[in-house]
């Protein structure tokens, strides 16, 4: 998280997923980060028709 910071990342766009796994130490964690519409300007005239 602290990269993502220091590289300008918003925060409110990234989400943090626990993976709980016994024991403890096995836990993983997924982390996602939120992207905006990337759709070409081509596919967007093709999908508005």
């Amino acid at each position: 998280m602290r990269r993502l910071r220091e590289s300008g990342v918003d925060e409110s766009h990234i989400r943090i997923d626990t993976l709980c796994r016994r024991p403890v130490e096995l836990s993983a964690y997924r982390l996602s980060r939120f992207v905006g519409n990337t759709a070409r300007e081509s596919d967007r005239e093709i999908s508005d028709h």
